[in-house]
């Protein structure tokens, strides 16, 4: 399996392949038994993941990640989870 994040176009963080992508990686880790585990092992792959990874080292929550990582890209992070879980 490819890894979705690879082809994350920031331009449009809410078009369909993105957020397929994202999707994937969500029921991965909310059905995961360990999801900071299974998150740790994509940052270890995957450069792009660093910042948060270094993020949740200082000491931040991980919604805290999240919300600081959409506010840098101009995303609206509600916007964003009503697209990732179709609530």
């Amino acid at each position: 399996m490819s890894n979705p994040f690879n082809s994350l176009n920031p331009a449009n963080p809410y078009n369909a392949n993105n957020m397929s992508g994202f999707r994937n990686i969500y029921q991965m880790l909310t059905s995961s038994r360990n999801p900071m585990q299974l998150f740790q092992q994509y940052a270890a792959n995957n450069p792009a993941l660093q910042p948060a990874m270094n993020m949740l080292r200082q000491g931040m929550s991980p919604e805290q990640v999240f919300n600081s990582i959409c506010q840098q890209r101009g995303i609206n992070p509600q916007d964003f989870l009503r697209n990732l879980t179709g609530k």
